[in-house]
């Protein structure tokens, strides 16, 4: 099986601003809904959230881990998304930080999906750091 490269730190940092770009402008959504919904019920029951404060908290993250890109990266296994249609064979891109306020190191994972719009942020998972 081939393992991609860790990315450049210029690489990591343009993928997490494009992440921010999509959250800013609303270009985001759970990958496969039908696959992810419990994980993230779960992880709304867990962080205590609304759906919309959900997505507020993945753009803290992205925030975050533009502090330190390649500190706070971490490489996904397997690297390309295979779970949903919207996001097959698209690059995950992974990362945890650590949350003041929630008091918590979070893992999330995510794909970057361009169409004529833009590119959207397709949420895979977030969860406190195992």
């Amino acid at each position: 099986m081939h393992h991609r490269q860790k990315p450049s730190k210029n690489e990591l940092h343009k993928r997490l601003k494009e992440a921010e770009a999509a959250l800013l402008a609303g270009r985001r959504f759970i990958a496969d809904a039908r696959f992810d919904r419990r994980k993230t019920e779960i992880a709304l029951e867990t962080f205590g959230m609304s759906a919309v404060e959900f997505w507020q908290f993945l753009y803290e993250c992205v925030q975050l881990a533009l502090e330190n890109p390649e500190g706070c990266y971490r490489q996904p296994h397997p690297a390309k998304s295979t779970k949903s249609k919207e996001a097959k064979n698209l690059y995950m891109w992974a990362f945890e930080v650590y949350h003041d306020e929630m008091n918590l190191d979070i893992y999330f994972k995510y794909c970057l999906k361009p169409d004529s719009t833009g590119i959207h942020y397709l949420h895979i998972s977030c969860h406190e750091s195992e």
